[in-house]
């Protein structure tokens, strides 16, 4: 693996991947490329479904936790705080569409403070953080900390 000075996060993603055992739960090579055809098709195509695209970005934001603890050895380690991390998320796509209202629909994209109104764009962020609350202290609980 490169550890020079110039850090290109895909090099690095790919490297990881590259290093992962072929064995490997969840076939990681198929996750990666999957992630990438996600990242590749969102501002085309996601983008405008609403909550879908949210989905999609929250799911592939948080997924470096899981390949960050398969780069150890331990990728269990990382599905805990993936899954905090995609609730974060997608709060935050959530919020981020109600401040792009204006552009979005003068595009025509379907997001969530589109379709189901700002009022209850906040009101779905809002929920999605009241769940990250008894979601995070359950996975604590669960873990024995």
């Amino acid at each position: 693996m490169n550890h020079g000075e110039d850090y290109d996060p895909e090099i690095i993603h790919a490297e990881i991947v590259e290093e992962m055992e072929p064995g490997a739960p969840w076939q990681w090579r198929e996750v990666f490329w999957a992630a990438l055809l996600v990242m590749l098709v969102y501002s085309p195509l996601l983008k405008s479904r609403g909550l879908q695209g949210n989905l999609a970005v929250a799911v592939v934001a948080s997924m470096p936790l899981v390949y960050g603890a398969a780069a150890v050895g331990y990728w269990r380690a990382g599905l805990v705080p993936a899954v905090l991390a995609a609730f974060l998320h997608l709060a935050r796509e959530v919020v981020k569409d109600i401040e792009d209202v204006p552009g979005d629909l003068a595009i025509g994209r379907a997001t969530v403070p589109i379709a189901w109104g700002v009022d209850a764009g906040f009101f779905a962020a809002a929920g999605v953080l009241a769940l990250f609350v008894p979601v995070s202290l359950e996975s604590g609980r669960a873990s024995g900390r």
